[in-house]
């Protein structure tokens, strides 16, 4: 048997029990030993807050191992049912190569309840599990984030607490010294804006549902950015124009007509509920035309 390894972390006023233990099951996937906490709640909002809640857990584990962080990865996430997503982390360390530590968080209506991560055997190889050791004590605060009460979707649409991400296309490098956008064709005014730039323009902000053509949709999302109408003002487009095309980095493209394109609420989004936004959500900017399905939302 294993002796447990207990970590405990304080998260606002919520203590998350953390511990290590043998699965013999799992031995076929060449995994033995996984690292499981309970007792969370959790609240969350981005991607990015569920990295810091992971990159503590994957701390406490290279720790253990004697090991050192090289880089924390979000690989995907995944609805099960309405009202729960599991989202997937990698964690590489510098030590070690061809082996990892997957994490695995349980979130129920925006709240994380469970995660798991499954040690690859490659670890255990490079370092043991310390036995009759308690782990250090450590306290981690971090900010709660309140839920806001949802309305009814609408017929047809399954609700759930956040964004499903898909990068099928992969996630592509965004460098700001290099990225423009470029708005041209029909135009009187071909245009090269940087990130800068877009932000010194006039914004908007307004809330409203998001909704993905694959039956589920996010209630409430606080989007603000550079209204798509302005944008057209500004590079002049032609009365002839009827269809915009947009060509996202990781070669997605999408074609949106005109008139959907400049309605009132459409906006080339630059902040994702008051923050920045993240890689996933398609930093620097992405578009976001409320009427429409996302995936006239290239990012």
């Amino acid at each position: 048997m294993l002796d447990k390894s207990i970590t405990k972390y304080m998260i606002g006023y919520n203590f998350m029990k953390c511990y290590f233990k043998r699965v013999q099951s799992l031995k076929r996937k060449n995994t033995e030993v996984i690292y499981e906490c309970r007792n969370i709640d959790y609240v969350f909002s981005t991607i990015e807050d569920l990295t810091r809640l992971v990159y503590e857990i994957a701390s406490a584990i290279a720790k253990t191992l004697g090991l050192n962080i090289e880089k924390l990865l979000f690989s995907e996430n995944e609805p099960i049912g309405l009202n729960y997503i599991v989202y997937k982390f990698r964690t590489l360390f510098k030590e070690v190569e061809n082996a990892y530590c997957s994490c695995r968080l349980v979130a129920y209506k925006g709240k994380v309840k469970l995660v798991v991560c499954t040690l690859d055997n490659g670890l255990l190889k490079c370092k043991k599990l310390p036995r009759n050791k308690i782990m250090q004590r450590r306290e981690v605060r971090i900010r709660l984030i309140s839920q806001r009460k949802v309305r009814k979707f609408p017929k047809g649409q399954k609700v759930i607490p956040n964004f499903i991400i898909y990068r099928v296309l992969g996630q592509p490098e965004v460098g700001l010294k290099k990225w423009k956008l470029k708005p041209n064709g029909l135009v009187e005014n071909v245009l090269k804006l940087t990130y800068d730039q877009l932000l010194a323009m006039p914004t908007k902000k307004i809330i409203r549902d998001f909704h993905c053509v694959t039956v589920w949709s996010v209630k409430r999302i606080s989007w603000k950015g550079v209204p798509l109408k302005y944008l057209a003002s500004k590079a002049k487009v032609a009365p002839e124009a009827k269809r915009v095309h947009v060509y996202a980095l990781d070669r997605y493209s999408t074609i949106i007509p005109l008139e959907d394109f400049i309605s009132e609420d459409s906006l080339l989004v630059l902040k994702n509920n008051d923050k920045p936004l993240t890689l996933e959500q398609g930093f620097p900017a992405r578009i976001f035309i409320p009427h429409l399905y996302g995936w006239k939302g290239a990012k």
